[in-house]
């Protein structure tokens, strides 16, 4: 299914770019005209569980940074890298955990609807994923366990958006974007001196907002 979808992408851009280069949009989606945006979200919390004899406490802390960015090799058309960085991390008196995933791979998306200042568009990514994780366990036996896994595989990253253009240079954006992955790694125990293999598969689903910069030239 994939195959098909790149085979019909590379048909349909070789006939943009065959066309005439004078564009008809209002909007800064002419060839020639490049891109960029970046993404992010910063996380903090406590949690606080109290029973008869003690309380304990709960922290976690999350983020997660992006970006694409491209080039309008046609009209409609932007051919460019997608990067992104997740972690999270959660810690309390007896367990401390982290995990952190790094996504890089190309990025192709087309305006298939553009009216005045609007447009909507279809994207895709093809993913190279690479994670690292820890867990940290030390209970009330004082037996500590310390376990970490390294992995790296491939995903894919498929979705829709809405622009509304602010000016030739400004876009405020929403999307939907759909995420999944497919990765192997190796978990070691410290305590046990073990290490197993794993396999991990992940599926989410992704809506964000924000400003997407468009620029006819670079200012160097």
């Amino acid at each position: 299914m994939i195959k098909k979808i790149v085979l019909f992408c590379a048909v349909f851009l070789s006939y943009e770019l065959s066309a005439q280069n004078d564009s008809i949009y209002s909007v800064p989606i002419h060839k020639g005209t490049f891109i960029t945006n970046l993404s992010g979200r910063i996380t903090s919390g406590s949690t606080d569980i109290t029973d008869q004899s003690s309380t304990s406490e709960i922290v976690n802390n999350d983020y997660i940074f992006g970006t694409k960015s491209g080039y309008f090799v046609a009209d409609k058309w932007v051919v460019g890298g997608n990067l992104f960085l997740q972690r999270e991390a959660q810690q309390s008196d007896i367990l401390k955990t982290s995990s952190e995933k790094f996504f890089i791979g190309p990025w192709l998306r087309y305006y298939f609807s553009v009216h005045d200042n609007t447009s909507i568009y279809a994207q895709f990514s093809p993913l190279y994923v690479k994670t690292f994780s820890s867990t940290f366990i030390n209970d009330a036996t004082l037996v500590e366990v310390n376990m970490e896994s390294v992995g790296g595989g491939f995903g894919v990253e498929m979705g829709v958006g809405f622009n509304y253009y602010l000016s030739d240079k400004v876009a405020f954006n929403i999307g939907v974007d759909l995420i999944q992955s497919k990765y192997k790694g190796e978990r070691k125990n410290y305590l046990l001196n073990t290490l197993n293999s794993e396999t991990t598969k992940e599926t989410f689903l992704s809506v964000s907002f924000g400003f997407e910069i468009y620029l006819q030239q670079f200012f160097f």
